[in-house]
Protein backbone atom coordinates (compact mmCIF):
# COMPACT_ATOMS: atom_id res chain seq x y z
CA UNK A 1 0.00 0.00 0.00
CA UNK A 2 2.61 2.53 1.12
CA UNK A 3 4.49 1.67 -1.92
CA UNK A 4 2.13 2.28 -4.08
CA UNK A 5 1.25 5.65 -2.14
CA UNK A 6 4.44 6.70 -2.63
CA UNK A 7 4.77 6.15 -5.67
CA UNK A 8 1.24 8.38 -6.78
CA UNK A 9 3.45 11.01 -5.09
CA UNK A 10 6.10 11.19 -7.29
CA UNK A 11 3.92 10.77 -10.36
CA UNK A 12 1.50 13.48 -9.06
CA UNK A 13 4.41 16.13 -8.19
CA UNK A 14 7.80 14.38 -10.83
CA UNK A 15 7.67 17.34 -12.60
CA UNK A 16 8.02 19.74 -9.27
CA UNK A 17 10.24 17.33 -7.69
CA UNK A 18 12.61 17.96 -10.76
CA UNK A 19 12.52 21.45 -10.04
CA UNK A 20 13.34 21.31 -6.90
CA UNK A 21 16.43 18.72 -7.80
CA UNK A 22 17.57 20.00 -11.17
CA UNK A 23 17.10 23.57 -11.72
CA UNK A 24 15.49 25.69 -8.55
CA UNK A 25 15.84 28.69 -9.96
CA UNK A 26 13.73 28.26 -13.41
CA UNK A 27 10.90 27.26 -10.57
CA UNK A 28 11.50 30.82 -8.87
CA UNK A 29 11.62 32.59 -12.59
CA UNK A 30 8.08 30.79 -13.36
CA UNK A 31 6.95 31.67 -10.46
CA UNK A 32 8.16 35.17 -10.22
CA UNK A 33 6.43 35.63 -13.84
CA UNK A 34 2.96 34.65 -12.15
CA UNK A 35 3.27 37.23 -9.57
CA UNK A 36 0.68 37.82 -6.96
CA UNK A 37 -1.53 35.05 -8.62
CA UNK A 38 1.18 32.37 -7.30
CA UNK A 39 -0.78 31.87 -3.41
CA UNK A 40 -3.90 31.81 -5.30
CA UNK A 41 -2.58 28.80 -7.86
CA UNK A 42 -1.35 26.71 -4.45
CA UNK A 43 -4.11 27.18 -2.54
CA UNK A 44 -6.30 26.21 -5.54
CA UNK A 45 -4.22 23.60 -6.09
CA UNK A 46 -4.21 22.49 -2.29
CA UNK A 47 -7.99 22.50 -2.63
CA UNK A 48 -8.14 20.36 -5.32
CA UNK A 49 -6.12 17.35 -4.41
CA UNK A 50 -8.14 17.36 -0.89
CA UNK A 51 -11.55 17.58 -3.06
CA UNK A 52 -10.35 14.73 -6.33
CA UNK A 53 -7.66 13.05 -4.43
CA UNK A 54 -7.85 13.32 -1.24
CA UNK A 55 -4.39 11.91 -0.26
CA UNK A 56 -1.69 14.25 2.19
CA UNK A 57 -0.80 17.18 0.62
CA UNK A 58 2.88 17.70 1.86
CA UNK A 59 3.98 18.07 -2.05
CA UNK A 60 1.82 21.41 -2.15
CA UNK A 61 3.07 22.42 1.54
CA UNK A 62 6.96 21.36 0.29
CA UNK A 63 6.17 23.80 -2.59
CA UNK A 64 4.69 26.49 -0.98
CA UNK A 65 8.03 26.62 1.65
CA UNK A 66 10.57 26.37 -1.03
CA UNK A 67 8.75 29.18 -3.24
CA UNK A 68 7.38 31.55 -0.21
CA UNK A 69 9.80 30.50 2.99
CA UNK A 70 8.56 28.71 5.74
CA UNK A 71 5.89 31.47 7.39
CA UNK A 72 3.77 32.17 4.43
CA UNK A 73 4.74 29.12 2.39
CA UNK A 74 3.09 27.71 5.88
CA UNK A 75 0.25 30.30 5.72
CA UNK A 76 -0.81 29.51 2.13
CA UNK A 77 -0.61 25.82 2.69
CA UNK A 78 -2.80 26.37 5.32
CA UNK A 79 -5.29 28.02 3.95
CA UNK A 80 -5.76 25.96 1.34
CA UNK A 81 -6.01 22.99 3.73
CA UNK A 82 -8.85 24.64 5.79
CA UNK A 83 -10.71 26.25 2.42
CA UNK A 84 -10.38 22.68 0.99
CA UNK A 85 -11.18 20.93 3.70
CA UNK A 86 -14.59 22.76 4.31
CA UNK A 87 -15.20 22.53 0.64
CA UNK A 88 -14.89 18.57 0.79
CA UNK A 89 -17.39 18.60 4.23
CA UNK A 90 -19.61 20.78 1.64
CA UNK A 91 -19.57 18.25 -1.29
CA UNK A 92 -20.29 14.78 1.29
CA UNK A 93 -22.90 16.47 2.96
CA UNK A 94 -24.71 18.13 -0.63
CA UNK A 95 -24.13 14.87 -2.80
CA UNK A 96 -24.28 12.11 -0.21
CA UNK A 97 -22.62 8.65 0.15
CA UNK A 98 -22.35 7.17 -3.95
CA UNK A 99 -19.64 10.21 -4.55
CA UNK A 100 -17.89 10.01 -1.37
CA UNK A 101 -17.46 6.50 -2.02
CA UNK A 102 -16.43 6.92 -5.91
CA UNK A 103 -13.52 9.30 -4.50
CA UNK A 104 -12.26 7.60 -1.42
CA UNK A 105 -13.12 4.32 -2.16
CA UNK A 106 -15.66 1.32 -0.59
CA UNK A 107 -13.06 -0.16 1.50
CA UNK A 108 -12.05 2.96 3.46
CA UNK A 109 -15.55 4.57 3.66
CA UNK A 110 -16.56 0.90 5.26
CA UNK A 111 -13.84 0.95 7.46
CA UNK A 112 -14.08 4.78 8.72
CA UNK A 113 -18.08 5.22 8.07
CA UNK A 114 -19.84 4.24 11.50
CA UNK A 115 -16.96 5.97 13.51
CA UNK A 116 -17.38 9.24 11.13
CA UNK A 117 -21.40 9.00 12.63
CA UNK A 118 -19.59 10.71 16.06
CA UNK A 119 -19.93 14.46 17.07
CA UNK A 120 -17.09 14.43 19.17
CA UNK A 121 -14.24 16.55 19.09
CA UNK A 122 -11.90 13.53 20.39
CA UNK A 123 -13.07 11.35 17.99
CA UNK A 124 -12.69 13.72 15.32
CA UNK A 125 -9.59 14.46 16.10
CA UNK A 126 -8.18 10.88 16.14
CA UNK A 127 -9.67 10.68 12.53
CA UNK A 128 -8.00 13.52 11.25
CA UNK A 129 -4.83 11.97 12.43
CA UNK A 130 -5.27 8.87 10.74
CA UNK A 131 -3.30 7.39 7.60
CA UNK A 132 -6.44 7.96 5.40
CA UNK A 133 -5.01 11.69 3.92
CA UNK A 134 -7.77 14.21 3.90
CA UNK A 135 -10.91 11.43 3.41
CA UNK A 136 -11.71 12.57 6.99
CA UNK A 137 -13.13 16.07 5.50
CA UNK A 138 -15.30 13.84 3.41
CA UNK A 139 -16.48 11.64 6.08
CA UNK A 140 -17.24 14.72 8.27
CA UNK A 141 -20.03 15.17 5.20
CA UNK A 142 -21.66 11.97 5.67
CA UNK A 143 -21.77 12.80 9.55
CA UNK A 144 -23.86 15.40 11.93
CA UNK A 145 -20.62 16.69 13.00
CA UNK A 146 -20.81 20.56 12.51
CA UNK A 147 -18.57 22.65 9.87
CA UNK A 148 -17.19 24.31 12.65
CA UNK A 149 -15.53 21.37 14.82
CA UNK A 150 -14.05 20.45 11.41
CA UNK A 151 -12.85 23.70 10.92
CA UNK A 152 -11.01 24.29 14.09
CA UNK A 153 -9.99 20.79 14.69
CA UNK A 154 -7.02 20.78 11.52
CA UNK A 155 -5.78 23.79 13.42
CA UNK A 156 -4.34 21.45 16.02
CA UNK A 157 -4.43 18.31 13.95
CA UNK A 158 -2.69 19.58 10.47
CA UNK A 159 -1.83 23.04 10.08
CA UNK A 160 1.52 22.23 12.68
CA UNK A 161 2.46 19.56 10.17
CA UNK A 162 2.07 22.08 7.04
CA UNK A 163 4.29 24.34 8.42
CA UNK A 164 6.83 21.82 9.64
CA UNK A 165 6.45 20.96 5.67
CA UNK A 166 7.01 24.64 4.59
CA UNK A 167 10.06 24.72 6.78
CA UNK A 168 11.64 21.83 5.27
CA UNK A 169 10.94 23.20 1.69
CA UNK A 170 12.17 26.18 2.98
CA UNK A 171 15.68 24.69 2.77
CA UNK A 172 15.10 21.57 0.10
CA UNK A 173 17.70 22.93 -2.16
CA UNK A 174 20.60 22.48 0.47
CA UNK A 175 19.14 18.81 1.74
CA UNK A 176 20.75 16.00 0.95
CA UNK A 177 18.96 12.90 -0.39
CA UNK A 178 19.23 10.92 3.08
CA UNK A 179 17.52 13.25 5.72
CA UNK A 180 14.54 12.93 3.21
CA UNK A 181 14.74 10.02 2.73
CA UNK A 182 14.90 9.34 6.89
CA UNK A 183 11.63 11.50 7.31
CA UNK A 184 9.92 9.13 4.21
CA UNK A 185 10.39 6.23 6.34
CA UNK A 186 9.59 7.40 9.24
CA UNK A 187 6.28 8.51 8.28
CA UNK A 188 5.45 5.50 6.10
CA UNK A 189 6.35 3.27 9.27
CA UNK A 190 4.30 4.96 11.76
CA UNK A 191 1.14 4.71 8.81
CA UNK A 192 2.17 1.29 8.46
CA UNK A 193 1.72 0.93 12.22
CA UNK A 194 -1.38 2.67 12.43
CA UNK A 195 -2.97 1.12 9.57
CA UNK A 196 -2.01 -2.41 10.95
CA UNK A 197 -3.83 -1.50 14.10
CA UNK A 198 -6.79 0.09 12.26
CA UNK A 199 -9.71 -1.80 13.74
CA UNK A 200 -8.28 -1.70 17.37
CA UNK A 201 -8.09 2.03 17.10
CA UNK A 202 -12.01 2.16 15.74
CA UNK A 203 -12.71 0.27 18.58
CA UNK A 204 -10.84 2.05 21.11
CA UNK A 205 -12.96 5.47 19.85
CA UNK A 206 -16.06 3.74 20.19
CA UNK A 207 -15.48 2.86 24.01
CA UNK A 208 -14.46 6.75 24.23
CA UNK A 209 -17.08 8.36 26.32
CA UNK A 210 -18.71 10.57 23.52
CA UNK A 211 -18.76 14.76 23.94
Amino acid sequence: VFILFGALFLFLYRDLLMYFWVDPGELRELIAAIGWRGPRVLIIVNIAQIIVAPIPGYGVYLAAGFLYGWFWGGVWGSAGLLVGGMLAMWVGRNWGRPLVQRIIGAETLDRWEQVAHSDSMLVWGVILLSPIGDAPFLLAGLSKVSFRKIFILPIVTRIPASFAAASVGSGAVHLEWWPLADIGMGMAAHKALVSRDQDGITARIFATPQQ
